[in-house]
């Protein structure tokens, strides 16, 4: 369930090349990727897999507000 949010999210902002919804978007991703860093710190569970959600959400986030840069 939680794949096919995510995936609408990416084609809806895919279809709108909006930058307010690319700015949203990466806004959230990096928000999540914050709080699953603190979760993680304050839970003491730490792992290869949390690590690398947190990445990956930050990634995607970073990349997601890129779209400012190509703003026309």
């Amino acid at each position: 369930m939680q794949r096919r949010f995510f995936l609408g999210l990416g084609a809806t902002c895919l279809w709108l090349q909006s930058t307010d919804a690319f700015t949203v978007l990466g806004v959230a991703s990096l928000v999540a990727a914050a709080v699953r860093l603190i979760s993680s710190i304050a839970d003491h569970s730490v792992t290869l897999k949390n690590i690398g959600g947190v990445v990956a959400e930050a990634c995607l986030g970073t990349l997601f507000l890129l779209s400012w840069m190509w703003q026309s």
